[in-house]
């Protein structure tokens, strides 16, 4: 089994920049075995990006015996100490495993894996390109006020009834391509993600301006991909917002159920939240005629660390 190592790297959480690319002090976590035997040849071994690439401690060697033979790599980011992935390597197919708790420290997981076979690349013995895949998906609110009439107050959101743990795995199917999903996932109906527009018990004033009536929340929810079809008995995945329609006045709280929502172009509700994907929602507040939510998404994109890629000496 191997497991990640502490790492100085603090990992993008919800309230720093999510991970597009690379950067010089960055490190994944490598495993990898030759399908011959059960013997890792990376055995979470942290594989950093300098000015000269990415390098590791105590070079590891290609070791070809048949045209049959091939190696499995799977890799993790980010490297830190209280991420602890799992690599089993005895199992057929490899797979690398890592729990995920949104309730908890929330992080920008991504996974890799790449095959390297004796007859498909004759660069057999050249760098081994890992492309990072986010495991979570990513979502973000802005409230607005569609009264042209009337302001109200914003303290906060949350979601309930969601998916908050989960493990996510790499691994290979019967072809030898890489495969990324989720298993083990637990559905809560405590509050789980969400913010304040400041500290416990402040509000905001989404005022009837143009230039004042939307405020977005700093930060993104990375939450694990799940179904909002499914519902904890009558309990169906929702969205709360908490509001009030003076500085003073008790606070209500708007309930959006999830899998209604629509996307801004009036299209079909969208039924599941993806991994690799953004998710915005904007909800639109008129105190005079009630809540409208839409939804737009965009890709996130994987991350390549092809350049210069994982380099294994020759033997």
């Amino acid at each position: 089994m191997g497991a990640a190592l502490v790492s100085q790297e603090e990992p993008a959480t919800k309230f720093g920049d999510l991970k597009d690319d690379f950067e010089s002090g960055n490190s994944v976590l490598v495993f990898g075995r030759r399908n011959t035997d059960n013997h890792p040849v990376f055995d979470g071994v942290i594989v950093s990006l300098g000015s000269t690439g990415w390098t590791y401690e105590t070079p590891r060697y290609w070791n070809w015996a048949a045209s049959t033979d091939w190696y499995d790599f799977l890799a993790m980011y980010p490297v830190y100490g209280t991420i602890a992935p799992s690599c089993d390597f005895d199992a057929d197919p490899l797979t690398l495993s890592v729990s995920y708790n949104a309730s908890a420290m929330q992080y920008d997981l991504m996974l890799a894996g790449k095959r390297r076979t004796y007859s498909s690349d004759a660069d057999r013995m050249g760098k081994v390109p890992l492309t990072f895949n986010h495991m979570l998906c990513a979502v973000q609110l802005k409230v607005k006020n569609g009264s042209s009439n009337e302001s109200f107050w914003l303290q906060g959101y949350h979601f309930e009834n969601l998916v908050v743990t989960g493990v996510a795995a790499a691994s290979y199917d019967a072809l030898g391509n890489p495969t990324l999903s989720w298993d083990e996932r637990s559905r809560l109906t405590t509050p789980v993600g969400g913010a304040d527009v400041g500290a416990p018990g402040e509000r905001y004033e989404i005022k009837t301006e143009t230039t004042n009536n939307t405020y977005t929340f700093n930060g993104q929810d990375l939450m694990i991909p799940q179904n909002h079809s499914e519902k904890i008995g009558s309990n169906y995945p929702t969205l709360v917002v908490d509001y009030a329609v003076s500085a003073t006045s008790p606070l209500l709280h708007a309930r959006i159920q999830l899998k209604d929502v629509l996307t801004n172009t009036n299209a079909p509700a969208i039924p599941t939240w993806e991994m690799g994907t953004k998710y915005c929602y904007e909800v639109i507040f008129s105190l005079d005629g009630g809540v409208q939510v839409r939804v737009t998404t965009t890709n996130w994109d994987a991350v390549a660390a092809e350049t210069p890629g994982i380099l294994i000496p020759q033997l």
